[in-house]
């Protein structure tokens, strides 16, 4: 089975034990190593960790059980991480620690192993307070992401491979990477340096070094800076509010404008298509200054179509959206139309499935289920159209006004990745 098919296991959220399930994995009480004497149950952590970074792997293999060593390696076969690591300037075993998603060792698929061990797992990252996590192949990403993730709408394990994510739950930087085994795979010469790998492992082995480097560079910078809590976001319920505001906007010297819709349907030609809310997000680069979510009034529509006509450089996710909407139902083009950070999420990395909103939200600032009020009613019902008008107005007014806020943030960083932070400025 290929990496990326086993990549679709998906990871998911639900209410854990904190005590680990040993009783139904059932390595603990066969615990012996190949000379068949019984040892000690759980193979501890390895190595000093002087600079906090944590290496998860799946689980121990038969000779790491008998070296009780998480470094450990047998007939000197090759480790890509471990040379990725020396080669941006970090020692392993004394900058980093390794432990096991799964740290009993035993035969079978490790993933009933893994899933009884995750009380361990968290509670030894909860000990360690480390300041940059590193899964290491697709069952240590699982069993990392199951304290991070909600729901399997959001991706394949495959697809947190390579991003740098800030993790509440223990206030470290996160960053999943390749196995070993996978970058073998595709090319291997029989020989333990990555030099002599041939094919697409060379690739491969190139995207991982490049991984590992992002990884330690997270090392200086907190996952979740210090933010101006004062709330900037303005519901707005009445035509002469909402005119006045988009009016200042629109008459702004400096700064930019996200906006986004909620609609009854995801085509504007549907008969009964509707414009349920918008939002305005208006800033600098460096600040928002003001955020407004209101109901799309029919006396408020000229106010809007006047905005949409005004020259502030505008932006969206997946403008293509915002601008079929406006040429149909509003029927005026959109002008100036600067950003879409869809399309820079798939410059910034061309894979697949990954440049989603609430995923690029969730893997770049550690926010998931902001949506969660609204997801429901987001399913059509009779017809082409969705729920949405079901759902409370202030739930979809914050649901609207938080997707202008999360893009905002998203543009800015995409600038700085883009080197383009001056244009800005």
């Amino acid at each position: 089975m290929s990496f990326f098919e086993r990549a679709k296991k998906k990871a998911s959220v639900r209410k854990r034990s904190l005590v680990a399930a040993c009783a139904q994995c059932g390595r603990r009480k066969k615990a012996k190593n190949l000379t068949g004497k019984i040892i000690p149950p759980g193979i501890p952590v390895s190595g000093r960790g002087d600079k906090k970074i944590l290496l998860i792997r799946d689980q121990p293999t038969a000779y790491i059980d008998v070296s009780r060593n998480w470094f450990s390696r047998q007939n000197k076969k090759p480790s890509f991480i471990m040379t990725a690591l020396r080669n941006a300037d970090i020692e392993p075993e004394e900058d980093c620690w390794m432990t096991g998603a799964a740290v009993c060792f035993g035969t079978g698929h490790p993933l009933l192993a893994i899933e009884s061990c995750l009380p361990n797992l968290d509670r030894t990252i909860q000990e360690l307070q480390p300041k940059v996590i590193i899964p290491i192949g697709l069952n240590a990403i699982h069993a990392v992401m199951s304290f991070l993730w909600r729901d399997e709408s959001m991706g394949d394990l495959a697809h947190f491979i390579g991003h740098q994510m800030p993790a509440k739950r223990w206030n470290a930087w996160v960053c999943p990477v390749y196995d070993s085994a996978y970058i073998m795979s595709l090319g291997y010469k029989n020989s333990s340096t990555p030099d002599l790998l041939s094919g697409t492992g060379i690739v491969a082995y190139l995207w991982l070094e490049r991984y590992i480097k992002a990884a330690v560079e997270k090392l200086g910078e907190p996952p979740f800076p210090v933010e101006d809590k004062k709330n900037i976001i303005q519901f707005l319920y009445t035509v002469n509010d909402i005119s006045e505001a988009l009016e200042w906007i629109g008459n702004s010297l400096r700064g930019y404008a996200v906006i986004d819709y909620e609609t009854n349907c995801i085509k504007p030609e549907v008969t009964g298509a509707r414009v349920l809310c918008a939002a305005v997000c208006f800033g600098g680069f460096h600040k928002v200054q003001k955020i407004i979510a209101f109901p799309m009034l029919h006396d408020v529509i000229p106010a809007w179509v006047k905005f949409l006509q005004s020259p502030i450089p505008k932006v969206a996710h997946n403008c293509k959206f915002e601008d079929r909407w406006s040429n149909v139902y509003f029927k005026t083009p959109v002008t100036n139309w600067v950003g879409d950070t869809m399309l820079n999420a798939h410059i910034l990395d061309c894979r697949t499935g990954i440049t989603g909103l609430k995923f690029q939200t969730a893997v770049n600032f550690g926010i998931v289920g902001y949506e969660d009020a609204t997801k429901p009613y987001m399913t059509s019902g009779e017809g082409k159209l969705n729920r949405l008008h079901e759902v409370p107005l202030e739930t979809l007014l914050k649901y609207c006004a938080h997707d202008t806020l999360f893009t905002w943030r998203l543009f800015i960083k995409q600038m700085k990745q883009f080197g383009m932070s001056a244009y800005w400025k």
